[in-house]
């Protein structure tokens, strides 16, 4: 019984690895280099090398500017930060389309585009292929972390393996150590982050809740789950807007923290809020603590209070997968990881490979014997 458990698992995680393990290679190779995302960004934006930091973004020029461009989305989302110093620029449309621009910090103007470190995150979760792409994802990721655990199961010799590596042992022999040892060295990661990569997008996969109780609007849902502070449209346009700038000392010391992102929602509408709130380098989980003003007079509408536990249980599970915390040293840990999980997949795919077409073979004799037999 014993023997035929331990079978029936070998062959879960051979298979569950082969069917999505060069998709997971590329889900992982670019996870593990979108950790430096931002560090790419600003690699990649030479006009801003030897330039401090300005102490207050330029967030009401980038204002103007999306004035301008965008007048009718149905958001903007200003960032700037330490890691990289470009305010950056998001615009979302009613119809969910999105467009990003790097401005300079201290004067609004755009910088050359570049993909940067956002073309290997949106390859990490998306596959630059939008909605399909991430349930596509999803689904390697749910196949993983049953390849994973079924891989702990039919693991007989665990720690001796962490030890051991014979590249001249042999060929199949090499890949197969090569497989354990990155697969034992980075466990804990492995699980960890397979799991939350899922997690995170729980509410898109697993979507009768959202459909029964919000009717199939996420964003109602994460307002309701954080206490974020929304209103409808009322149908008149917004005079002059007040300024971000002039919000933020008082948005810093109601936060406790800097401030270091803006988002104006109904930009166009009287109805318009400006949210102002802090970075996520903090603590492990997201932080999503912001205060909320009217853009037409700047009075305080509203301050997130602490999250509850199950959001907060969600916000910390996600912020464990992307890794904004901690500061380099963190980031650093998971890029080493992320490389034992590359060589992990890939030779796995290698052992599998080998070890399926030993399988087929197998039951194709036991399919002949078994003829002959009869």
């Amino acid at each position: 019984m014993k023997h035929n458990i331990t079978q029936s698992l070998s062959w879960l995680h051979t298979w569950s690895g082969l069917l999505v393990g060069w998709l997971l290679f590329v889900i992982f190779a670019g996870g593990t280099i979108a950790c430096f995302d931002k560090e790419l960004d600003y690699w990649m934006q030479p006009s801003l090398h030897g330039r401090a930091t300005p102490k207050i973004p330029a967030f009401d020029k980038a204002v103007e500017r999306l004035q301008v461009q965008a007048p009718e989305a149905h958001s903007w989302y200003l960032l700037a930060g330490d890691r990289d110093p470009a305010l950056q620029a998001y615009t979302f449309a009613d119809d969910g389309t999105e467009t990003r621009v790097a401005l300079d910090p201290e004067t609004g103007e755009p910088l050359p585009s570049t993909a940067g470190g956002d073309f290997f995150f949106e390859l990490h979760y998306n596959l630059h292929a939008g909605n399909l792409g991430m349930y596509i994802v999803g689904l390697a990721g749910m196949f993983a972390f049953v390849a994973i655990v079924a891989g702990i199961f039919i693991h007989k010799r665990i720690f001796k393996d962490f030890f051991t590596f014979r590249p001249a042992a042999g060929n199949q022999r090499a890949w197969l150590d090569a497989h354990n040892l990155t697969g034992v060295l980075g466990l804990p990661f492995h699980l960890l982050i397979s799991y939350t990569g899922v997690i995170i997008f729980a509410t898109s996969y697993m979507f009768a809740g959202v459909n029964a109780g919000y009717g199939g609007d996420i964003n109602k849902l994460y307002i309701d789950a954080g206490d974020f502070y929304e209103r409808e449209e009322v149908g008149r346009p917004l005079g002059p807007m007040t300024s971000v700038e002039a919000l933020l000392a008082d948005a810093q010391a109601r936060l406790g923290a800097p401030v270091t992102w803006a988002s104006i929602h109904h930009p166009h509408d009287a109805s318009a809020t400006i949210a102002l709130g802090g970075d996520h380098d903090r603590r492990v989980a997201w932080n999503f603590h912001q205060a909320t003003y009217d853009a037409a007079d700047g009075r305080l509408l509203h301050v997130t209070p602490p999250p509850k536990t199950a959001y907060h249980a969600y916000t910390w599970l996600g912020g464990l997968h992307m890794a904004q915390f901690g500061g380099s040293s963190v980031r650093w840990l998971y890029f080493l990881l992320g490389l034992a999980g590359c060589v992990m997949i890939a030779s796995g795919c290698r052992c599998g490979s080998a070890n399926a077409s030993s399988m087929c073979a197998k039951q194709a004799s036991c399919r002949v014997t078994d003829w002959y037999a009869r």
